[in-house]
């Protein structure tokens, strides 16, 4: 009649069919800083078997693991590191399964930088809210927060 038809976006336009960047970034930036624990634990004198499986508290603590005392001293930025900590292989490796599954997922619907930004938002919350509700554990023993699972669970949401 007098015009072009107008145009509705479909479901194709609104999704981001370029490949993932983000998820492979932040497995490998797991991964990296996983390899760094084994060698400052082997440094410390840990078994090669025994830092594959549970890295020490002091080495968790230095790759950014947080504690309430930690946040007491004013250490906020350990809300961001203790996301790349991981306490073993195992833990180390179902954060690397569920985040290689839900990233791409997460990058298609919202796009790299939204993804990435609910990923930091999702694992920031999470680590505050374990250290709100559990900062010490039995015995009064400060609980050390690490691992990508908050961030993952974000992301899944």
């Amino acid at each position: 009649s007098g015009g072009p038809e107008p145009v509705t976006p479909t479901l194709v336009g609104l999704l981001d069919f370029r490949p993932p960047l983000i998820t492979p970034a932040l497995i490998g930036a797991n991964v990296l800083w996983y390899a760094v624990g084994i060698v400052l634990a082997l440094r410390q004198g840990q078994t090669p078997s025994a830092a594959l499986a549970a890295p020490l508290l002091t080495v968790v603590e230095q790759l950014g693991g947080m504690s309430a005392d930690d946040l007491l001293r004013g250490e906020w930025g350990l809300f961001v590191t203790c996301m790349f900590v991981h306490l073993g292989f195992w833990h180390l490796a179902m954060n690397t399964v569920a985040l290689g599954t839900t990233g791409p997922v997460a990058e298609l619907l919202w796009g790299r930088w939204r993804a990435l930004a609910v990923y930091l938002l999702a694992g920031v919350a999470a680590s505050a809210a374990a250290m709100a509700f559990r900062p010490v554990g039995p015995g009064d023993v400060p609980v050390v927060v690490a691992g990508a699972s908050g961030a993952i669970w974000g992301l899944m949401g």
